[in-house]
């Protein structure tokens, strides 16, 4: 259940799915989003926001990961301009190797006519 993962890691969810019998939700999911905890457009900053809390319980998550549960790092990224995008730096690359998370990238180009 999504609670089991609050209670591991110490972390509130910002939304969570219940699987539910007859509908098309077969599995649970918990949610952070550092939507309203970062005031940035840096990635990094948010990254290392998760980071902060998620590399203070790796042993929590290693333990969630065993039981079945899959965890991944989900970036939502939107250009206006079509160029540009996100930076991954060493330093940012070595917290997320840390906390052995996928990343995956949700990208939109918004392109001018």
């Amino acid at each position: 259940m999504p609670d089991d993962i609050s209670v591991a890691l110490g972390i509130e969810p910002t939304r969570t799915i219940l699987k539910k019998k007859k509908t098309r939700i077969k599995k649970n999911a918990w949610f952070f989003s550092t939507q309203d905890f970062v005031d940035s457009r840096d990635l990094r900053r948010h990254l290392f926001f998760v980071a902060e809390r998620i590399n203070k319980k790796i042993d929590a998550l290693s333990l969630l990961k065993n039981c079945g549960w899959n965890a991944m790092l989900h970036c939502y990224w939107e250009s206006r301009e079509g160029n540009g995008g996100p930076i991954l730096d060493v330093t940012t690359l070595k917290v997320i190797a840390k906390m052995e998370i996928d990343l995956h990238f949700d990208v939109w180009i918004d392109m001018p006519s």
